[in-house]
């Protein structure tokens, strides 16, 4: 007799490695930046040259109130403000802090994950629970869930504007699809003030409700797309100068084959993506071509689907249309601005809809190999989803370094090998680079009294800064060299980009060793010890 296992037994599973993950994982850049703006000061760069952490860590201290929170965003910051209102929000209940604004992010994607599958059941989708898994343990939902930044809103939105356009479609009364409709449009807003580039899932959207509104000759469908340019109309404005504040990140448009080459690593990137540091890299490219090529073969089941009425089909084609056109968007967006938007993160408001392509192309060449034998065999209809699941579990690494190119636990170590060494016999040499999340990450996790020597954004007064830091040198036992995450590819070694700095790091006696946690190509922090061991 087969056992069945209640479907809250692997959520309640998966949201405790989601809340380990949070609990162990080191901070990060923005995550610092997250937590730096709902705290009571505003944090004005500290200026370059030697400073004690602690007189930066005071920037973490107290709680903003909503008014000057929603202000700050408006004037200083590049993001919409719905996430940080609602991390302020359970500050005020919870107390602030690093674990509370990730236990919003937890919550969020655990609720994304049981809105996916209250819309399979509420759409008639059959094999829900394979549906699930597949979001549920995307390295988009997984990564999410353990960062303190907006993206876990993001894809609840995303879930709620696709399965209410569905519903809607489906509606058979007014009043149902009244409600309906405006719920599309609430839920489109809502990704507004989420995330600026949620704009290429809300255009998809929107626009089906448009086209729905034509071919059916039904003014309600319209409903959407009027109440979410109302509710967004007041933050166009903010919205107009803040895109043209940050062109410097974004390098010129590299051309159609090399955008096409980066969109068919990220997209498959959304649902499989080996967390292991260590990982080959041909295990993941490898990974990720057969994701892709389920995505591409659930895209023609969905198209097959569509044909069907209800709001089966129109789920279904949603989850094709939306990543089609809004990935289309990002192309038309990259060529008319010159701009490389190839960014992981960038991509990863589709995470929802391209986790329902890899799960349907699974789940469509389990039933082709099921009809090639013979049929009957319901173990292997559903063997390629299990498969996938699998590698999706065997893929996750809560924890340690579920984002890679974020830095995983390297603060963390710093904090346990300067208060090894001593802080006073230690120094954190900091490139703060253009921005200021490297400061702010160092100064909430090292210990208060460890002094750093920051340099400033341009290189061409290293040179001076080395004089210093020589003489800085020559009373300590440990110098830790702090990257930003500007200065060079993530890739590359960034030490051998601060010459100066290593001559008189070699001068006052100093010799690189590795950096724990283990060799990561020098991503992210280098250390210096004295080559006479004391």
């Amino acid at each position: 007799m087969p056992i069945k296992l209640h479907p809250a037994l692997p959520f309640a599973a998966l949201v405790l490695l989601w809340v380990f993950g949070a609990l162990q994982r080191s901070i990060w850049f923005d995550e610092a930046i997250t937590l730096q703006t709902l705290a009571a000061d505003q944090f004005v760069l500290a200026p370059d040259g030697l400073i004690v952490l602690g007189d930066i860590g005071r920037f973490f201290n107290g709680s903003t109130n909503l008014s000057e929170l929603v202000r700050r965003y408006a004037e200083t910051d590049v993001h919409p403000p719905l996430y940080f209102v609602l991390v302020h929000l359970a500050g005020v209940i919870f107390g602030g802090g690093l674990m509370v604004a990730r236990g919003v992010s937890v919550a969020l994607v655990a609720l994304s994950v049981w809105l996916f599958w209250w819309a399979l059941g509420r759409t008639g989708t059959a094999h829900r629970g394979v549906y699930a898994a597949v979001f549920a343990l995307s390295f988009a939902a997984s990564s999410s869930a353990q960062d303190a930044r907006g993206y876990a809103l993001a894809m609840l939105c995303a879930i709620a504007a696709w399965s209410l356009s569905a519903l809607a479609d489906a509606a058979r009364t007014t009043p149902s699809r009244l409600r309906l409709e405006a719920g599309v449009g609430l839920a489109c807003a809502a990704l507004l003030y989420t995330h600026y580039f949620a704009l290429f899932v809300v255009v998809p959207i929107l626009g089906w409700r448009v086209l729905r509104a034509i071919s059916d000759r039904q003014g309600l469908a319209l409903i959407g797309p009027v109440l979410c340019a109302l509710l967004f109309a007041p933050w166009v404005p903010v919205l107009i100068v803040q895109m043209t504040t940050r062109p410097e990140q974004m390098t010129g448009f590299a051309g159609i084959l090399d955008w096409i080459r980066g969109a068919s690593n990220l997209v498959p990137a959304q649902v499989f993506s080996i967390a292991w540091p260590d990982a080959p890299n041909l295990l993941q490219a490898r990974g990720r071509d057969i994701v892709l090529l389920a995505m591409i073969a659930g895209a023609v089941t969905c198209l097959w689907r569509w044909r069907r009425t209800g709001a089966s089909g129109a789920f279904a084609w949603l989850a094709l249309w939306v990543p089609a056109v809004g990935i289309a968007c990002f192309l038309a967006a990259s060529i008319l601005l010159d701009r490389w938007f190839m960014t992981f993160r960038y991509f990863l408001f589709f995470a929802p809809f391209l986790s329902f392509l890899a799960a349907s192309g699974v789940l469509w060449a389990g039933a082709a190999l099921d009809r090639a034998t013979g049929g009957g065999r319901a173990w292997l209809r559903m063997a390629p989803a299990a498969i996938l699941i699998i590698a999706q579990i065997a893929a996750q690494n809560f924890g340690w370094e579920a984002i890679g190119t974020r830095g995983g636990n390297y603060f963390l170590t710093m904090r346990d090998q300067i208060e090894a060494a001593g802080p006073q016999d230690s120094l954190l040499i900091i490139d703060s680079g253009n921005g200021r999340g490297t400061v702010l990450a160092a100064a909430y996790s090292l210990p208060p009294t460890t002094p750093a020597y920051l340099l400033a954004p341009d290189p061409e007064s290293w040179g001076a800064a080395a004089v210093d830091i020589r003489a800085l040198a020559q009373t300590r036992s440990l110098i830790l060299l702090v990257y930003t995450i500007e200065r060079g590819a993530m890739e590359s070694d960034k030490a051998a980009l601060y010459g100066p700095i290593l001559e008189a790091l070699a001068e006052a006696g100093f010799t690189r060793t590795a950096a724990p946690p283990g060799d990561r190509g020098g991503r992210y922090y280098s250390k210096w010890v004295r080559s006479d061991a004391t």
